[in-house]
This record gives structure tokens, sequence and C-alpha cells, in this order.
């Protein structure tokens, strides 16, 4: 699925009027300075993924913004957007997204008829808008954005597209993929998920038993829920393995202070190997 075509463009920035086709594959756009080329790049990211225009946008702030573009998608895409298709290619549809002023989101409608078209349907569409490596920030806020795409499904988005044995993402971006293995790091106590999570709730309220190498949960009724939410992020960790998974806790001393696997560990039917 790609977008074939833009035919028409009205009241955005320096862009009114203009017309594109894109090639299935790959395009290129290169042009002198100040012509439109990242406009056009930010256009698409209004379109398909933010879903709203800001103030500076609008060319007239008084008119409406209004971006009619073709998606064209192949068999095992047929029905993604229901029963909406162009009547003379039924592998194929034209958008009409329109955002009626400032304040007001985009609003998407097939072009032909009318039919209002749900804005998830539109960024469930695969697109990534680069900005980071065109932004003077520092390299923190660079891992910061790319997290983001990460814990945003993006990555399940890209999965199709990307030829690598190994991956790197939290459990968040994970959610909907398999692999034969899975390796699950830093399963301890103040680490995972975050060191802001249940173990602090649960010293405050002593609710668990610490013991040299792991805590025990006591499951007191005022953290059930909390208790509850970090066992269902450690289920969908482990239930990303077709084959098996691995769950790591590395205790040792630092500090004076022995650093404790999560009670987590301590869930039936993990096996536990001190020797790995």
């Amino acid at each position: 699925m790609y977008i074939s075509e833009i035919s028409s463009i009205k009241n955005y920035r320096n862009l009114i009027g203009l017309e594109l086709s894109f090639h299935d594959e790959i395009n290129f756009i290169v042009g002198e300075n100040n012509l439109g080329k990242t406009n056009i790049i930010e256009m698409l990211n209004a379109v398909i993924s933010v879903g709203k225009f800001n103030e500076n946008d609008f060319y007239d702030t008084k008119e409406s913004i209004e971006i009619i573009f073709k998606i064209n998608y192949d068999d095992d895409e047929l029905g993604f957007f229901e029963n909406n298709f162009d009547i003379d290619n039924e592998y194929e549809i034209t958008i009409k997204a329109i955002q009626e002023d400032v304040d007001a989101r985009l609003e998407y409608y097939h072009n032909e008829s009318g039919v209002p078209i749900s804005s998830r349907r539109i960024k469930a569409l695969n697109f990534i808008y680069y900005s980071v490596s065109q932004k003077q920030i520092p390299k923190q806020d660079k891992y910061l954005q790319i997290h983001f795409n990460l814990s945003s499904n993006s990555l399940k988005r890209l999965m199709n597209e990307i030829d690598e044995k190994v991956f790197l993402t939290t459990i968040h971006g994970s959610k909907g993929l398999e692999w034969d293995y899975v390796y699950i790091p830093e399963i301890m106590d103040y680490q995972f998920p975050t060191s802001r999570a249940l173990c602090k709730e649960c010293a405050s309220n002593r609710a668990g038993i610490k013991g040299k190498y792991d805590c025990k949960f006591t499951y007191a009724s005022n953290l059930k829920q909390a208790f509850l939410e970090e066992l269902s992020l450690m289920y969908v960790a482990i239930t990303r393995a077709k084959v098996d998974a691995y769950a790591f806790a590395n205790v040792d001393k630092k500090n004076g202070i022995y650093k404790r696997r999560s009670c987590l560990t301590n869930l039936p039917n993990l096996v536990l190997n001190r020797k790995f």
C-alpha cells in the first residue's frame, strides 16, 4: 500500500495547487531551497500520522485546508478501507482530508462517495517522519524521539520491510509481534518495568519481603491492581516468544547494597538458572 498521487492541495503553506505522483518503491524530492520540499513531507506527516495542521500551516486562517490523495494497494490489502474504493479501480481509493479551521482536527472522506473514513485507518498506514536527522538537537533527545517511534507501534508497521535477525524494542512496541526467541534484560527491583513502578509503592507500604537475592510480593490488597499491571506487561514480553523466552537479572553487590531480582521472577513455571 502506498500513496500514488496527491491531486489537490488547498490552503497549505506554499504548496497550493501542487500535484504530485509517486513511484511505488522509491521517490526523491529534489529542488532549490525554499521551494517546499520539506513542506511536502510535513504535510504528509500531518495528514497520516498527526491528524491535525497547526496555525502556521494555513496560508489563510479564514479558509480550510483540503488535501486530496490516492492510495493504491494489492490483493492482500483489499478491504482495508472496508467497502470504500474508487469505481474505476478497486485497488485504489481517493481520500479527501479536510481541516475546517485552526482548532479543528482533520476529517477524512472517500472523495467519490463522501463516506467518512476513520482516522484510525489513516494512522494505521506505514508512515514514519524522520525529523530527528534534520534537527540540531542533543543526542539524548534524538534517542527519546526514536524511542517514541518504537513504542508507538511503528516497529509493527515496518516488520515486513526489515531484514534483521536481532531486534531491540520496548515491550509496548513489541505488541502484536512474535519471534522465535525473546530475551528480557534487567528483571530486577526498581528497574523492571521502570524505577517508579511497583517496587516504590511496595516499599512504602511494606507489602513485600526482601531477601538477599530477590523480593517476594505479599499480595497486599491495596497494591493488587499495580501488581496485575506489571504482571500483564511481563505477560506481553514472554508471549512474544514462539519457542522460548529468557529473562535476565544480574544479582550482585553495588555500593554495599545487593541488587535483587524482581518479585516477578518467582512466578510459577519460570525456571531459575543461576549458572547461566
